[in-house]
C-alpha cells in the first residue's frame, strides 16, 4: 500500500526525531562519563608494572580520609609513592587536595583498592569489619596494613585486631599490624627529642612482606621495629590506651609521644 506524501513526511520526521534523540543520549552519556572521570579520577594503567614491589616503590591505597590517613598519605607522597585515598565521598577531592596535595588521588573505596598494592586501613575501628567484609575478595592477594585500634572492642578470645581483619579477608590475606602506636602529629617531625628517628612497631605472619614493610617505614624517616606475628600484635593493641593516657597526663594531650626501645 502506497503512503501519501504526508504519511511519508510524518515518518521521516518521526525517524529523524528518534535518531536525534539517540544522538542526544549518546552525547549526554559521554559527557556524564567525562564528568565522573573529572570528579572521581581514573586509574591510570601506566601506574601498573610487573616489577616486584620489593624492588620499587609500591602503589599505596589508604582507606579513610581522617587525620591518620592524611598524615600517612602526605608522608608517602613526599617520598614519591603513588597514593590513592578511598573515600565514601570522593566528590570532596578539591577540598581534600588542599590539605594533602594535588598529587594525591581520591577515589571510591573499590577503585582505590584496585589502584593500590599496599592497602592501609585507616578507619574508625567500629567500621573496619563491615568494610573489610564488603571488599574482602578485592583485598586478597594485596598487602593490607591495619593501623586501627580496638580500645574497648578488643576481641575476647585474645586475638589481635589484625588477626580479626585477616580472618575476615580469608584465604590469601596478607595482613600487617603497623602505625598503631603513632600519633598523626609525629609524622610532622619523625625525630624524637634526642634527634633520633621515632619507631614504628609492626607485626605480620609473612616474613617476605616484613622486608617490604621495613623499607616502607624507613622510606618516610621512621625506624621499623619487628614485634613478631599477628598473634603477638595483641600487645600493640593494648599499648595504645596506655600511650593515650600517658600523652594526656604527661604532655597535656599534645599527641607528640611515642614508645621507644632503649638498648643500653
Amino acid at each position: 500500500m502506497k503512503r501519501t506524501i504526508l504519511e511519508r513526511r510524518t515518518k521521516y520526521i518521526t525517524d529523524h526525531n528518534i535518531l536525534h534523540g539517540f544522538l542526544l543520549l549518546s552525547v549526554d552519556f559521554r559527557n556524564s562519563v567525562f564528568r565522573q572521570r573529572q570528579l572521581y579520577g581514573t586509574i591510570n594503567q601506566t601506574h601498573k608494572t610487573n616489577m616486584p614491589i620489593s624492588k620499587r616503590k609500591p602503589r599505596i591505597a589508604i582507606i579513610g580520609t581522617g587525620r591518620m590517613a592524611k598524615a600517612l598519605g602526605k608522608s608517602f607522597l613526599q617520598v614519591g609513592h603513588f597514593v590513592a585515598f578511598g573515600s565514601r565521598q570522593p566528590e570532596t577531592k578539591n577540598i581534600f587536595h588542599e590539605e594533602v596535595g594535588t598529587d594525591s588521588r581520591i577515589y571510591g573505596v573499590q577503585a582505590a583498592i584496585d589502584a593500590g598494592e599496599i592497602i592501609i586501613i585507616a578507619l574508625p575501628h567500629h567500621e573496619v569489619a563491615n568494610t573489610v567484609r564488603k571488599f574482602a575478595s578485592s583485598l586478597r592477594n594485596k598487602v593490607v596494613i591495619d593501623i586501627t585500634n580496638p580500645f574497648d572492642a578488643q576481641p575476647n578470645d585474645g586475638s589481635s585486631s589484625a588477626q580479626v581483619t585477616a580472618s575476615i579477608i580469608g584465604k590469601g590475606a596478607t595482613v600487617v599490624a603497623a602505625f598503631k602506636t603513632n600519633f598523626e602529629k609525629t609524622f610532622e617531625n619523625v625525630n624524637d627529642s634526642t634527634g633520633k628517628p621515632r619507631e614504628v612497631l609492626f607485626a605480620s605472619d609473612d616474613e617476605k612482606v616484613k622486608t617490604i614493610i621495613k623499607e616502607l617505614i624507613y622510606s618516610i624517616g621512621f625506624k621499623p621495629i619487628d614485634c613478631g606475628t599477628l598473634a603477638q600484635a595483641v600487645v600493640l593493641d593494648h599499648m595504645v590506651p596506655l600511650l593515650i593516657r600517658l600523652d594526656s597526663k604527661e604532655l597535656d594531650g599534645k599527641h607528640d609521644l611515642t614508645f621507644k626501645l632503649i638498648n643500653k
